[in-house]
């Protein structure tokens, strides 16, 4: 539609999907509607919802679709006298290869879904099958780990992968580090990880975990089918693969943005939460009772939360500021479970009338357009309007089309792109024969890099922009320093600037005073 107003509804369809999938998992074992309460509670979590929600952002996705795999397994063999037919699993494996390629944090739980799948099959056919199930992940989710191996030589290029002496080339980041380096830092404990958890997760985040994890230890130990407990062990193992891959935690003893990599366990908290649902009537209605309330509670206790709620930023993102938005969300909010409920209620009147289910259709999808409109209106008018970390700039892109734009020394581009995305906006950087990209060394080369991308407008910051640096903004002075630039904006964030160039024709490489 030439601009990205859908993007903020882009993960309702995921949502959608992940809570279908869990009714698919609940459905054999008559709990259905439990399960898609517990679902919901582990996405309904702070760090999902600020971060996914309006963003699309991929991590719902990849839950969504490693739910599906887990669904399709589940459903074609809730029990142990019912084959898993040949149609469910491959659709499971590329529902697995889906998940893979969408983001590699779920790595972890693909594979161990993986052996999962070939455990379930008869020993004599499991070779076969293995071929099966990893030609259709291949399918599915192998085009980003191709391209990257043709592109760095790697198909995880943050990784040193290789046998012996023999390794494929890495890019390392600076900073790598495990959840488990800080298991036993109490230090790390009380100012980050705590604090991290209760604000990733909202106030009942010590339920969140323990349900999730009770749910892979019954699973595991009661469950009813082995299809059940393998995917129980899914969860575990990816519950373990969390605490020690490599992140971006932080820098030396200090993991902070633990909070915003939780996210990255809620593969594992959301299998471990199915599984729950499933072998919780093992225990009897009262057992199936309290679980609903714990899910309830956690639910209640999570969406009137402060992080959720609050007109201002958080640590974990900056929600829509203002009332209005949030008016508007619970509105939009009751009227669908409102008519959900209606729906529900005339369910044998809507079946045996067509024109009243065809009314109704048209009704909603009048009633859509006319909030629909309006919201689209006021989203595309305050875009980005004041969106840190330089809200001027940002502010400037909105109306800016067709210009290719260079930036250094910081990451946050997207707003650039401007209000229609026909900007183009790329880092300007060296890259070497090793296949890294390092900064530019010296101010001849980075003209002259200007020069080539045929630019017409420079961002530049100071390095560890927004953050405050002492360090000298190189790329900055050597630009400004050009007769054909003009110093179009000059921002300021707690000691640290950012400056917008306009590019006005050639920069002159042999024009530099100094290295």
């Amino acid at each position: 539609v030439g601009n990205d107003v859908l993007s903020p509804l882009l993960n309702l369809f995921w949502l959608a999907l992940a809570l279908l999938a869990a009714w698919c998992i609940g459905r054999p074992f008559g709990v259905a509607p439990l399960t898609v309460m517990g679902i919901a509670a582990v996405l309904a979590t702070p760090e999902l919802v600020l971060d996914d929600a309006g963003s699309a952002l991929n991590d719902v996705v990849g839950v969504a679709l490693l739910l599906a795999a887990v669904a399709l397994l589940v459903d074609a063999r809730p029990s142990e006298d019912r084959a898993l037919g040949r149609g469910p699993f491959v659709c499971a494996a590329l529902a697995a290869g889906l998940a893979l390629g969408t983001k590699f944090t779920l790595i972890p739980a693909v594979g161990a879904l993986s052996v999962a799948a070939l455990w379930l099959q008869p020993r004599g056919k499991r070779a076969r099958q293995a071929g099966l199930w990893g030609a259709a992940v291949a399918l599915t989710g192998g085009y980003w780990y191709l391209r990257n191996l043709a592109a760095a030589g790697n198909p995880l290029p943050s990784l040193r992968l290789g046998v012996g002496p023999v390794r494929l080339p890495s890019v390392p980041f600076p900073g790598a580090s495990k959840a488990a380096d800080y298991m036993f830092d109490r230090h790390a404990w009380n100012t980050y990880l705590l604090p991290g958890l209760r604000e990733a997760l909202g106030p009942a985040w010590w339920v969140v975990l323990l349900l999730a994890g009770a749910g892979c230890a019954l699973g595991a130990l009661f469950g009813r089918s082995r299809v059940v407990r393998v995917v129980a062990v899914v969860g575990f193992a990816s519950f373990v693969a969390f605490l020690y891959s490599p992140q971006i935690l932080g820098i030396g003893r200090a993991p902070i943005y633990f909070v915003v990599n939780v996210r990255y366990v809620a593969p594992a908290l959301v299998v471990g939460t199915a599984i729950l649902t499933v072998v919780t009537p093992r225990f009897g209605r009262l057992g199936v009772l309290a679980l609903l309330g714990a899910f309830g509670a956690v639910l209640v206790a999570t969406q009137f939360d402060g992080s959720i709620w609050h007109n201002g930023g958080t640590h974990i993102a900056q929600p829509t500021k203002g009332s209005a938005p949030r008016v508007w969300g619970v509105v939009i909010g009751i009227s669908i479970v409102a008519a959900g409920v209606a729906l529900r209620l005339g369910a044998r009147r809507v079946r045996r009338s067509r024109k009243l289910a065809l009314v109704s259709v048209c009704v909603i999808l009048a009633a859509l357009l006319a909030v629909g409109f309006p919201l689209e209106q006021s989203y595309l008018s305050n875009r980005y309007q004041n969106t840190s970390p330089m809200p001027h700039i940002y502010r400037w892109a909105e109306d800016v089309h067709s210009a290719r734009i260079a930036i250094v020394d910081f990451f946050a581009q997207y707003p650039l792109y401007g209000k229609d995305l026909s900007n183009h906006v790329q880092y300007v950087a060296h890259r070497g024969k090793d296949r890294r990209s390092s900064r530019i060394a010296d101010c001849a080369a980075w003209r002259q890099a200007i020069n080539d991308g045929r630019y017409d407008y420079v961002v530049a910051t100071n390095p560890g922009f927004p953050f405050p640096s002492r360090q000298p903004a190189r790329e900055a002075d050597w630009t400004r320093s050009d007769p054909a630039v003009a110093v179009l904006i000059t921002e300021s964030n707690f000691g640290a600037q950012a400056w917008l160039f306009k590019i006005d024709g050639r920069l002159d490489p042999a024009g530099c005073s100094a290295p």
